[in-house]
């Protein structure tokens, strides 16, 4: 016998043995295949409707970003709309939108009590540094006021993390200020120096930028005498 005709043999024999397989474990056969197609019907399923829940909250939210720009609806009725979003929103994105307008709406009415809440508890995470330092510095403000310490680190960090350098000098003279208030000098000298450290020597500052660190530099040489 051929050696081409003993390989056929052998095919053939093994497709002969996989039938015959099937046939003596049918049972076993279709309960693994009806495992498998619901498996699969239930995975689509899911995630289409997870696609769907995410598609309306992302209406949702385009929706209420509409209404906010165009000032179709009282503040009342923005605030409680997005906390409801808040609360129900399916992406990070649509939740850190609810999340910075109900912070800047606290602020701007002086809520603070909410403002102290929302910055206290909650699940907002971004890769924007201007946004993470913006909740940094309300942070430093409005949480710990209490603890200067805790604050004033608090305050450096967004200090350091804020991408504008007009912010990164003012936020300074303010955090200056305070140890000013409270009669230390020498912490107030320090925050200019790490201010100084923040600014590349390469960097061309505006106008008003210059004047600003100039006032805080004269403003500091005058009180240390």
């Amino acid at each position: 016998m051929k050696k081409q005709e003993i390989k056929r043999d052998i095919i053939r024999e093994k497709i002969i043995n996989f039938l015959n397989y099937l046939i003596d474990n049918s049972k076993n056969v279709w309960l693994a295949v009806i495992i498998i197609v619901a498996l699969i019907f239930l995975s689509t399923y899911l995630s289409n409707q997870n696609n769907k829940k995410l598609a309306d909250s992302n209406l949702k939210m385009g929706l209420l970003l509409n209404k906010s720009i165009a000032n179709n609806s009282s503040d009342s009725v923005l605030v409680k709309e997005y906390k409801k979003s808040l609360n129900e929103s399916i992406s990070q994105s649509d939740y850190n939108q609810s999340f910075i307008y109900l912070l800047s709406n606290a602020f701007e009415n002086e809520n603070y009590e909410y403002l102290k809440n929302l910055l206290s508890d909650n699940k907002f995470n971004s890769e924007d540094e201007m946004l993470n330092a913006f909740i940094l510095r309300l942070k430093a403000e409005f949480l710990y006021i209490d603890n200067l310490s805790k604050s004033s680190k608090i305050f450096l960090e967004s200090i350091e993390l804020v991408p504008s350098y007009d912010l990164k000098i003012q936020w300074s003279t303010d955090l200056i200020n305070i140890y000013i208030d409270n009669s230390n000098i020498n912490e107030a000298n320090n925050v200019l120096e790490f201010l100084k450290n923040q600014i590349d020597s390469d960097v061309n500052l505006s106008n008003s930028e210059e004047n600003n660190l100039k006032f805080i530099e004269s403003k500091l040489e005058y009180l240390s005498n």
